[in-house]
């Protein structure tokens, strides 16, 4: 997903579901604050990814929680 012009970062994790167990989640960082339409992500990730790889949402954050080292913090993710 940051290969998309829009997408500055981007991290992928599972939230629970009552339905399916987990569900895909996608934080995303737009660049330069640009709002970004979702479904253009989804279409984007659909194209590359295969179906079940694909987020079923989209949130947007002004950034993604990092250690100083740079390595994501999953655990604050969710």
């Amino acid at each position: 997903m940051t290969g998309h012009p829009e997408i500055l970062d981007a991290a992928v994790h599972g939230r629970p579901d009552s339905e399916w167990g987990e569900v895909i989640i996608a934080t995303v960082v737009a660049r330069d604050r640009i709002a970004v339409d979702p479904d253009e992500l989804r279409a984007f990730c659909a194209a590359r990814l295969a179906r079940f790889k694909v987020p079923k949402v989209f949130e947007f954050a002004e950034q993604l929680p990092r250690t100083e080292s740079g390595k994501l913090l999953r655990g604050k993710l969710r």
